[in-house]
Order: C-alpha cells, then sequence, then structure tokens
C-alpha cells in the first residue's frame, strides 16, 4: 500500500487486481476500445463497461510508470470527453 501526505492531507491507494480479467480478456477490451474510438459514433455503453473492465490495468500502467502518451496510445478513449471528465474518487481523505 503506498500512502501519501501533501498540506495535511493523508491520501492511501491499494490497487486490487480484478481476478475475473485476465491478461488475454483485457487484451480483448482493449481491442474492442480502440475499435469504438475509430467509428464515427461510438456505443458509450460499450466504451464505459469496457472501461471500467480494465480499470486495473491503467491504474498499473500508472503505478509502474509507463507514460501518458503510452497509455494513452493504448486506450484512446480516454481522450473522449466522457471520458475526461468521468472522475472515480476512491481516496479517503482524512483531516
Amino acid at each position: 500500500m503506498l500512502t501519501y501526505t501533501v498540506n495535511f492531507v493523508s491520501y492511501s491507494f491499494q490497487f486490487i487486481e480484478n481476478a475475473a480479467e485476465d491478461e488475454h480478456s483485457v487484451d480483448a477490451h482493449v481491442a474492442m476500445l480502440q475499435s469504438q474510438y475509430r467509428k464515427k459514433e461510438q456505443d458509450m455503453a460499450v466504451v464505459s463497461c469496457r472501461m471500467e473492465k480494465t480499470h486495473s490495468d491503467r491504474r498499473a500502467m500508472v503505478y509502474n510508470g509507463i507514460s501518458t502518451k503510452a497509455i494513452i496510445d493504448k486506450y484512446p478513449t480516454l481522450k473522449m470527453p466522457d471520458q475526461v471528465l468521468h472522475i472515480d474518487i476512491y481516496l479517503p481523505i482524512y483531516l
């Protein structure tokens, strides 16, 4: 578990692997996301579902120091307005 303290606020990060998603299923989700991104009109229900299923993979990439460009190249749907404005906050804040 990583713990960071900034301006007297403590953030605790835990990365929990999605046991249902192995490397092959993540690759299939990524392929579908890339396919949806290339479409003129994306099915946002599919995009949201696949983004949720690959959340732990993206968090692991960030944790392992993969560049932002590499992450966006793998997950181009992150550039879509619906995904840019989608914020998941799982950080407990202790004051």
